[in-house]
């Protein structure tokens, strides 16, 4: 049928239907059409934001939502909308000025209070995520979502006991939940205790035996034991259903974990054509912009690898990975000081990183500066008992 320009409602509900389907361009004309005659409804306004969100033109999505609060809708659905736009654009302080507005007139909103504290740990701001948890979990210390969240914020802090009792409480309240025994492994594996890690990734399988992020999450664990043969299997069998996923539902979180595992696997080539397509989407996608730095790297792409570094240091300044990975693009460019300056600046920010304690020892050791060379091929041992590749650097003159 075709519909008259004055027929506000059809063209809304047209509107809603393409939308539905993710027709999103078309969408839009529908809903413009809509609000010719209707500039005051609300609704239109919304489901134009989200068509807008949708292509990533967030800027006028922000616009949208901003409108309908302008024309009478509730504060929390625009705001919500436009705090998930602010995450993509890594604009938290917009995104705390979207919430605390939620909060103010509706205080028991539950929901803006744990959006709230997933921004803090997004800013890093770790303890200001606990003392809000710890809020909400007086109104309702039962709450395993919540305890879940506390305890990965604890584990950043490195309170690794503290973690621990908080995620055992959740466990307590729901021992079903698979996300809750992976965000336990996860803390074992951060804390070095990979055998309590394996055992906490091997009962997420039981509840969910083909979810992908847990098969990852134990292949490397496996991987940090040294069980290079296990530790493939489960990276292609993550690769699998990560592929799955990704055909269901598209979108840069699943293609990013595809290019992990990719990674994992030396499959680089075909790394590289997933990773590029979240990039496009997304240039300022930090976990992308690391993975294709480092696999440009190993596949020594050395002077392109360091651009992408770069762009992550832009984006977070204290990210010591990136400072870790350009030492190693300059080791293959044979500038030493450089790369050493640089292993020291990631090991400042986290003096335990083994990866640069290691690649550190190396560099020292190809300068003939053997003692220090020693010291940190150690330190690397004694956070990884497991670190094959440092133990026979130490015992003997070869370098992996």
């Amino acid at each position: 049928m075709e519909l008259k320009p004055t027929y506000s409602n059809a063209w809304k509900y047209k509107g809603l239907a393409l939308l539905n389907l993710e027709k999103n361009e078309e969408t839009i004309k529908c809903l413009d059409e809509a609000l010719k005659e209707e500039p005051g409804d609300a609704e239109i306004w919304i489901y134009k934001g989200r068509a807008l969100t949708n292509i990533k033109d967030y800027y006028k999505a922000i616009a949208c939502f901003n409108r309908a609060i302008h024309v009478g809708y509730d504060y929390a659905t625009p705001n919500f909308n436009k705090t998930s736009i602010f995450w993509e654009l890594k604009e938290y302080g917009e995104a705390i000025g979207c919430l605390n507005q939620i909060i103010k007139y509706e205080p028991q909103n539950g929901k803006a209070w744990y959006f709230k504290g997933i921004t803090f740990v997004y800013m890093k701001k770790f303890q200001d995520a606990v003392d809000l948890y710890d809020e909400i979990l007086k109104i309702n210390p039962k709450d395993p979502e919540i305890l879940r969240s506390k305890a990965w914020a604890l584990q950043r802090m490195k309170k690794f006991s503290k973690a621990i009792k908080c995620i055992d409480k959740a466990l307590d309240l729901d021992p079903k939940q698979y996300e809750t025994y992976l965000t336990k492994g996860m803390i074992w594996s951060n804390a070095k205790d990979y055998k309590k890690a394996l055992s906490c990734m091997n009962k997420a399988l039981e509840l969910e035996p083909e979810e992908p992020s847990v098969l990852e999450e134990k292949a490397d664990v496996l991987k940090e034991m040294g069980k290079k043969n296990e530790s493939k299997k489960f990276y292609e069998l993550a690769l699998k259903f990560f592929k799955q996923k990704e055909e269901e539902e598209p979108g840069y979180y699943s293609r990013n974990f595809i290019t992990s595992c990719l990674k994992d696997l030396e499959r680089y080539e075909e790394a590289l054509k997933y990773v590029d397509i979240s990039l496009e989407e997304n240039p300022k996608d930090e976990w992308a912009l690391t993975l294709k730095g480092n696999i440009l790297r190993k596949l020594e792409r050395y002077d392109t690898s360091l651009d992408f570094f770069d762009k992550v240091l832009e984006l977070d300044p204290e990210d010591y990975e990136s400072y870790y990975e350009k030492g190693r693009a300059f080791c293959g460019l044979k500038k030493y000081d450089e790369a050493l300056k640089l292993f020291e600046k990631a090991l400042k920010i986290e003096p335990e990183y083994k990866e640069a304690l290691y690649a550190k020892g190396i560099l020292l050791k190809k300068l003939g500066r053997i003692p220090e060379a020693e010291e940190c091929l150690k330190k690397a041992i004694e956070i990884n008992p497991y670190f094959e590749h440092a133990i026979k650097a130490l015992e003997t003159n070869e370098i992996n």
